[in-house]
């Protein structure tokens, strides 16, 4: 005869004897995915933790509370309520965007954005090693922006990541912005940022002898 360990029942067989142990292991399994379990308490919906549910619960339509929540996000994201004549305005903006050929840089302009990491390390680098300290950050050329620029030699210099070599629109769009500041007599040099990152002193001095040219 062979007994079961965890309730002592006993069986002729050992095969029967395993079938038999591993039913215990899948009840518990059972049992701890029904306690892990939690529901939304406004539309029932499971979730796996607490924090997919209270993520939920924030953005659930039955939730009474749901059009103050949007509002209040709306407010804090923007600083203030959008009226519907503020919408129709910029309705009107993105029609004439799309149609002057603008479409690509909405929601991607950085004018007013904070600088990326590799920005911020190139312009410490600037103020340490660079002699001519004289340059604007952001500095508009029609629809473009330089990440730094030299106004006084027209002088620019792009720092890209690695959206910059992976998607093709990346690609299309630098390659039109070199051809519009060559055409408004600007010098660019462009510096990957996994280079830089991965040899600093050799793209810091080739920098450096650029804008000192």
């Amino acid at each position: 005869m062979f007994k079961c360990k965890v309730c002592g029942k006993e069986f002729q067989k050992r095969q029967s004897l395993g079938g038999h142990v591993s039913s215990h292991y899948r009840t518990k399994k059972e049992k701890l995915v029904t306690v892990t379990v939690k529901t939304c308490k406004y539309c029932n919906e499971t979730f796996k933790n607490g924090w997919q549910l209270g993520a939920h619960i924030t953005n659930c339509k039955l939730n009474p509370n749901h059009d103050k929540i949007q509002k209040k996000r709306i407010v804090s994201r923007t600083g203030l309520e959008v009226s519907d004549e503020t919408k129709l305005k910029i309705s009107k903006s993105l029609k004439l965007a799309h149609k002057e050929n603008r479409a690509w840089n909405i929601g991607k302009s950085r004018w007013n954005n904070k600088p990326s990491y590799p920005e911020i390390f190139f312009a410490k680098v600037i103020e340490n090693e660079f002699s001519d300290k004289q340059y604007v950050r952001e500095y508009p050329v029609e629809k473009y922006s330089i990440d730094f620029a030299w106004p006084h030699k027209k002088i620019a210099i792009e720092i890209d990541g690695q959206q910059h070599q992976r998607f093709k629109e990346y690609s299309d769009r630098d390659a039109k912005k070199n051809a519009c500041l060559t055409e408004h007599g600007w010098s660019v040099l462009r510096l990957k940022w996994i280079d830089v990152y991965a040899d600093p002193k050799k793209y810091i001095k080739e920098a450096n002898l650029f804008v000192g040219q």
